[in-house]
């Protein structure tokens, strides 16, 4: 069997955001979402109206509960580029191939 010569795939089922107001808890439907909202949270914090039909007193999408693994991002991460935004795979950044 050939491996796979891409990036490697994401293991994360649920992605989401507390809100900078009122610290609920919103899930988010795509990484890349996730990723907006980590690259600008220092100048443009998470707010529960930015999500289409959601105000802070919307009942909270998820709760936190050790029933699942939580993992904590640094805020303003810079959006990576995605795999299909290189020309070649030469172009790929070498963490790509660090990654075991």
């Amino acid at each position: 069997m050939q491996k796979s010569r891409g990036p490697p795939q994401s293991s994360v089922d649920t992605f989401a955001v507390q809100c900078n107001d009122y610290f609920k808890w919103r899930m988010l439907a795509t990484e890349d979402q996730f990723e907006e909202c980590r690259s600008k949270q220092s100048e443009d914090p998470f707010v529960c109206n930015k999500l289409e039909g959601i105000v802070c007193h919307t009942p909270v999408d998820i709760e936190y509960h050790s029933s699942r693994t939580w993992v904590m991002n640094k805020p303003n991460i810079p959006k990576p580029q995605k795999a299909e935004e290189f020309e070649t795979e030469n172009d790929w950044p070498s963490i790509f191939w660090k990654v075991f």
